[in-house]
């Protein structure tokens, strides 16, 4: 099954962009997901178990080092990757 996940990341103290940049690089090491980076948040398409795999792992790590930040998911049945909107 596919699925479309929007991921949003606010960690809680102004020098919060190293944060989001190493959120987004360690999502980026799975090759079998898309991940698409903009201004507000990032989106991931793929396989259900492999994008789900995927967001444990990242979130784990970010966890582990940094316990001030918030993580804002919606997760969509389906790859919604060529829609706009």
């Amino acid at each position: 099954m596919q699925v479309s996940v929007d991921i949003s990341l606010y960690p809680l103290h102004q020098d919060y962009i190293p944060q989001i940049d190493a959120f987004i690089l360690l999502l980026n090491q799975e090759p079998a997901v898309q991940v698409v980076a903009n201004a507000l948040s990032t989106q991931l398409y793929g396989e259900y178990e492999t994008v789900m795999g995927l967001l444990a792992r990242a979130m784990g790590d970010h966890m582990a080092i940094h316990d001030d930040s918030v993580f804002s998911i919606k997760v969509l049945n389906g790859d919604r990757s060529g829609q706009n909107g």
